[in-house]
């Protein structure tokens, strides 16, 4: 989880700053009590992701657009709010994302190797086919066969463009 580790960061980068410690401490420990937080019920669990955005964004205000150390991880508290807590209202999402900072890693270790694609298409290209092959491999598909069942669609969907095309300039 990157905010964890900018956290952690801010507290190596400032030790003598009890300040620093503190709001750290108070974040992780809303953290925390969202994480144990459970409940079967879905209003209080709405409600309870209410409460913990609110108490976060409290201990986060008083850095907004201040001179303090903690004001860059304030502000983006402020900017992702709304997908903090999405765990404690969602109990099938993960309170982390480390799942989706694996998928990604080899795609940004082969960035790094080989100097990315030199190109904005060819990185937009290369996203959308990593997109669809790591899909593919999460769902247990063949990543082989849904490939050619994706360009096979695509070519039917074509062909059908194509023929509506020249049956509008016949008639």
């Amino acid at each position: 989880m990157h905010f964890y580790r900018d956290l952690k960061k801010l507290v190596e980068t400032y030790p003598s700053d009890v300040s620093v410690g503190e709001w750290v401490e108070a974040v992780l420990s809303i953290y925390n009590q969202a994480k144990d937080f459970s409940s079967d019920d879905k209003r209080t669990r709405m409600r309870q992701r209410e409460i913990f955005e609110q108490t976060l964004l409290e201990v986060a205000r008083p850095y907004f657009k201040s001179d303090k150390p903690q004001r860059i991880l304030a502000e983006r508290i402020e900017k992702f709010l709304p997908e903090l807590f999405v765990f404690v209202e969602d109990p099938r999402v993960p309170s982390e994302n480390n799942a989706a900072e694996r998928a990604v890693r080899p795609c940004v270790i082969a960035r790094k190797i080989s100097g990315g694609t030199r190109s904005a298409k060819g990185s937009d290209t290369k996203a959308v086919l990593m997109s669809l092959f790591g899909t593919w491999l999460v769902k247990g598909q063949d990543t082989m066969r849904m490939c050619r069942q994706m360009l096979i669609s695509a070519n039917r969907i074509n062909c059908q463009v194509a023929d509506k095309a020249i049956l509008s300039h016949v008639a």
